[in-house]
This record gives C-alpha cells, sequence and structure tokens, in this order.
C-alpha cells in the first residue's frame, strides 16, 4: 500500500485529489456576492458521487475572496511549547471512533499550513494529538487524540472548545473528521452542516466559507463520519459504512 503519509505533509495550497465530478477547481476572480450565490445549489443523489443531498458550494468557496487583505499572521503557524501538552479551556470531551488508512505514523509539528485568509486552519500533531487552531488567531478549538496501530489511524477523543460545539456534539466531531479527510489527506468530501441550518443559499454558503474556507466544496447534512476513507490498492476510496 502505498505511504499515504506523504498525502498529509502536502502544501496547503494544493487542492484535494478527489473531487465529486472530476470538475477543475476555480480560480478565485472580482465577482459580485449575487453572482457567486446564484451558482450555490442541491446536487440530489444521483448528480454527484457521494450518493446524497449535498449543497454545491465549489464555485462560491472557491471564487469569494475574504474579508481581510491582510496575510495569514505568521506566528499563528507555531504553536508554543506550552499548548502542546493542554486542551482549550473549557474543551468539552467528545468520544468517537474516527478510522483512517495510514501506514507510517504522521511526523511531529505543522501538518497543514492556511497560506491566506481563504484558509481557516492549522493543524499541528505532537504526542498523538492533531490540534486545529484557528489560522487568523491560532486559536485552539479542537483536539483529536488518536492511537496508530498500523495500518489504521483511530481518533479515540476529541476535545472542543466552548465556542466550537454550539452545534453540537455530533458536529464537532465531524468538523474534525472532515478536516482530517480533507485538509491532511486531501480527499474531496462533503462537509458538514448544522441540523438546524435551513437550506438557503445564503446561509449555507456563507456558514461554509467562515468554517472552511476555499475547502468547504460540498455541504450536506447526513451523517458524514459514515463515509469513511478506505485503502484500495494505490489509492483511497470513499466508502459508506453502517
Amino acid at each position: 500500500m502505498k505511504d499515504l503519509l506523504k498525502s498529509m505533509l502536502a502544501q496547503a495550497g494544493e487542492s484535494p485529489s478527489v473531487t465529486a465530478d472530476g470538475d477543475s477547481q476555480a480560480q478565485p476572480s472580482p465577482r459580485s456576492m449575487d453572482e457567486l450565490l446564484a451558482t450555490v445549489r442541491r446536487l440530489e443523489p444521483g448528480e454527484n458521487s457521494f450518493g446524497i443531498p449535498v449543497i454545491d458550494c465549489r464555485e462560491f468557496a472557491t471564487s469569494l475572496l475574504a474579508d481581510s487583505a491582510d496575510p495569514i499572521p505568521p506566528e499563528t503557524a507555531i504553536l508554543p511549547r506550552d499548548q502542546r501538552g493542554t486542551l482549550p479551556e473549557g474543551a468539552t470531551r467528545l468520544d468517537c471512533a474516527l478510522n483512517y488508512p495510514l501506514s507510517n505514523p504522521p511526523l511531529q509539528g505543522l501538518l497543514f499550513l492556511a497560506r491566506s485568509m481563504q484558509d481557516k486552519w492549522h493543524i499541528f500533531h505532537y504526542d498523538n494529538r492533531f490540534i486545529f487552531t484557528r489560522s487568523w488567531t491560532g486559536d485552539p478549538l479542537f483536539v483529536a487524540e488518536f492511537e496508530h496501530r498500523r495500518p489504521v489511524l483511530t481518533v479515540k477523543t476529541v476535545y472542543a472548545a466552548p465556542g466550537a460545539v454550539d452545534g453540537g456534539a455530533k458536529l464537532a466531531v465531524a468538523m474534525v473528521d472532515f478536516l482530517i479527510k480533507s485538509h491532511l489527506f486531501r480527499v474531496a468530501v462533503p462537509h458538514p452542516l448544522p441540523a438546524e441550518l435551513p437550506e438557503l443559499p445564503s446561509l449555507v454558503a456563507t456558514w461554509s466559507f467562515n468554517h472552511f474556507g476555499r475547502w468547504g466544496h460540498y455541504g450536506a447534512w447526513d451523517d458524514l463520519v459514515r463515509l469513511q476513507l478506505m485503502a484500495l490498492g494505490e489509492g483511497l476510496v470513499l466508502r459508506w459504512t453502517v
């Protein structure tokens, strides 16, 4: 099996390696908000490769420019030593079992580097913990504790900062699962949406962009943790599990 660790060390500027329909990614362009919102639409199960209804936000996510023209503060890409072994203050513990195919354990340090305001996260690894911090503030929102038993890495516990669990425990775990699949493994998968979020293009697109930036291509309300990554030969496939 191909060493999947390489995909976890790729540059943040690269697009996900798998898309739902093979389309190339749009490039940012100066278009009006109304024009971009007009591209957001619902795709039925037969119109995408995921087999569930999704909200297609691709053009919005990859064309919208973030509000700030300032670059990502470089200091946020360094996790202070005193934060590497601690949890976000007031964090909620969420037990889970998220499995990913990985031959070798990930290296220590920065795994995903946000390169622009369209990238919303830095992701670090220290001592069997993935630490997810906001790219423009450096604040840790999630800590995911995992164990690695070749050829599987299993996240067993997610710790979520108070502001990261507004949509409930299920949403917080699904967000971590999405960030691992999309940002570390570079696979295009739907991102979770809050159960109470209405199916309105403007609301779905802006919520998705605020949380996932240019990586929030497809939003869905299904239990996306069940859409698991599996190794197949030299590559990866997505399979729904019971």
